[in-house]
């Protein structure tokens, strides 16, 4: 009975993240609470497969009318566009701030803005070169799988931050995610990514699904330290920054080590 009630959590939970994490709709009366919000990131990883799953279907149709720079082009756009782009804005945001050189409210206070400075600028223009052109160094019939494991990577990365950090201010959204561990979030954003990766087909693909998971895993521990010290904790845009630097670390892992 008590498994039962956890798997029926489990379920609820993940419309809920996929709300949070996507423009997918899940109905005009779905109205999550408090609660389901603080506890939706364990589902992301979850939502991270399902995403993926569209990404790297998305690929498999494209790859035999696309070129491989446009086809590479089309699927980083896809992957954003299923969030609006809310991560990449997140990178941009987080790098005005930490840029800055100003003090630590003053900070917060411009990753806040909704207007984007140089650095912000630079910093997507960045992480979406960065994305294509690994994407693009890749032979035609692996794209589609890698740009599908990106995706995923970068859902079960934002695990990490949550894991190891704490929240820089009292309110927000992303302040809900801080309020207990995700010990759920963190068993799938530690064995998803290991057990897609298995299906690599390259003779390296078991090393590149060891070494993803230990490389967010430290990525976010990193991370957290360093925006506490920086900033006092996390916002929704270093999680968001986060995200961006796992869909690129996946990247560089598929393509460097299963060459």
């Amino acid at each position: 009975m008590i498994c039962f009630a956890k798997i029926c959590r489990m379920v609820r939970l993940f419309p809920v993240a996929l709300s949070v994490l996507s423009v997918l709709p899940c109905g005009k009366n779905f109205q999550p609470d408090e609660m389901e919000l603080s506890r939706s990131v364990n589902a992301f990883p979850l939502v991270g497969i399902l995403l993926g799953g569209i990404v790297a279907l998305a690929g498999m149709l494209l790859q035999t009318g696309l070129p491989i720079l446009p086809l590479a082009v089309a699927l980083v756009l896809i992957a954003e566009a299923l969030s609006k782009g809310f991560h990449l804005d997140g990178a941009g945001d987080t790098f005005d701030g930490l840029l800055s050189g100003r003090t630590r409210e003053r900070k917060l206070e411009i990753m806040r803005d909704s207007r984007i400075g140089s650095m912000g600028v630079l910093a997507i223009f960045s992480v979406l070169a960065l994305k294509i052109s690994l994407l693009a160094s890749l032979p035609a019939h692996r794209i589609a799988f890698a740009a599908g494991s990106m995706v995923l990577a970068g859902r079960c990365g934002l695990i990490w931050p949550i894991a190891f950090g704490q929240y820089a201010r009292r309110e927000g959204l992303g302040a809900l995610w801080f309020r207990q561990k995700p010990f759920v979030g963190m068993l799938l954003a530690a064995v998803l990514p290991a057990s897609v990766l298995q299906w690599d087909r390259t003779p390296d693909g078991c090393w590149i699904a060891g070494a993803l998971p230990v490389v967010l895993i430290l990525g976010g521990w990193l991370w957290s330290l360093q925006m506490k010290k920086v900033l006092g904790g996390h916002t929704g845009d270093t999680l968001g920054a986060f995200e961006e630097f796992s869909e690129i670390a996946a990247l560089l892992l598929i393509v460097t080590i299963g060459r």
